[in-house]
């Protein structure tokens, strides 16, 4: 996973907590997706409070979607 005496920034942090097994994977596709966007990325780290940011995440993810 790269150097460990290597120290990068880090703006976010996420813990999971999934309780439907079966909801594991669709919501993994969807935060890599989420992830990968730039703009979302950036607007995630803009937000002041966490829970907007919370709401705003949530918005973006459908547990039932499968991408």
């Amino acid at each position: 996973m790269g150097n460990p005496e290597e120290q990068i920034d880090v703006k976010l942090v996420f813990m999971l907590a999934i309780k439907d097994p079966d909801l594991q994977i669709n919501i993994l596709k969807q935060l890599v997706s989420i992830f990968q966007d730039k703009q979302i990325l950036v607007k995630l780290t803009d937000f002041q409070e966490k829970n907007e940011l919370a709401h705003y995440l949530n918005s973006l993810i459908d547990p039932n979607e499968d991408i």
